[in-house]
């Protein structure tokens, strides 16, 4: 008979902590977030080392290197963008077949409310996680936009050409 479940973490220094099978859905999910949201905060630290590092590069190196994640960036965000229009414009007109043969019947009214309570959910989720943050991301890039030009612009510049399709 099992009576826990081990979950391993992707860092090395912590103890893989337990599940007990008797546990609510929503208990294993809130501990899993929990778990999540800490390696998150974890790597949003290691990636504000590196980010340190590379302020300290010439002016060249800055937009060089801000260029080129840019350009991934942006390049990933056209590949992604073009997949989900794809597929949601797919779903939308095959569910609009299906209404007009008369394949299925949808009650727009419950749609609505189910997707006005979802997004309340989601909305609430979001709010907890910023408010937990020592400082708000919307500070640390305007911080990073008005003090660190050079590494901004080549990041700006990258996203554009990479969105466009500009090859390297």
């Amino acid at each position: 008979e099992i009576s826990h479940i081990t979950m391993c973490e992707s860092d090395e220094s912590s103890r893989p902590s337990r599940v007990d099978v008797d546990q609510s859905d929503d208990e294993v999910v809130e501990t899993s977030n929990n778990q999540l949201f800490s390696s998150i905060r974890l790597n949003r630290e290691h990636a504000t080392g590196v980010l340190a590092m590379v302020l300290h590069f010439s002016p060249w190196k800055q937009f060089t290197v801000g260029f080129g994640v840019g350009w991934i960036s942006g390049y990933l965000f056209r590949k992604v963008s073009r997949t989900a229009a794809i597929v949601i414009g797919g779903t939308f007109v095959a569910v609009q077949g299906a209404v007009a043969f008369g394949l299925i019947e949808v009650n727009w009214g419950s749609l609505k409310r189910a997707a006005r309570q979802k997004m309340k959910h989601v909305e609430n989720k979001v709010s907890q996680i910023v408010s937990t943050q020592d400082q708000p991301i919307t500070d640390f890039v305007v911080h990073l936009c008005t003090q660190h030009v050079y590494l901004t612009s080549g990041f700006g510049s990258g996203v554009f050409s990479g969105f466009i399709g500009f090859p390297l």
